[in-house]
């Protein structure tokens, strides 16, 4: 909520529900905010709060036509190897659900 000051009208908040508190964006006109509970997901499916950003990432990506979701996870899994490489399928996973949890 500290950022949506310097939001243009008109954009998008990705807004972790498991954080703020939806009063927080009442009376912000000319915003689209999307709530998804990102910590409290992160957690379900990675057992840890690390993929917080990854639930964002993927509430972003189902509002944005930018990338689809198999272009994501190619990209990812070119680029992640090693001790990273064991998190890929986690991290996936988050994104995949952060999508959902966007799409409602």
């Amino acid at each position: 909520d500290k950022f949506v000051p310097i939001v243009e009208d008109g954009g998008l908040v990705i807004a972790n529900s498991s954080m703020v508190d939806a009063a927080a964006y009442e009376g912000q006109d000319g915003l689209r905010v999307i709530f998804v509970p990102a910590t409290e997901t992160a957690r379900e499916i990675a057992g840890t709060d690390r993929s917080t950003n990854m639930v964002a990432v993927g509430a972003f990506l189902a509002c944005q036509d930018i990338l689809s979701y198999d272009a994501i996870e190619a990209t990812l899994s070119q680029f992640t190897d090693g001790a990273k490489g064991k998190l890929l399928p986690k991290n996936l996973a988050a994104i995949r659900k952060g999508m959902e949890l966007a799409q409602g």
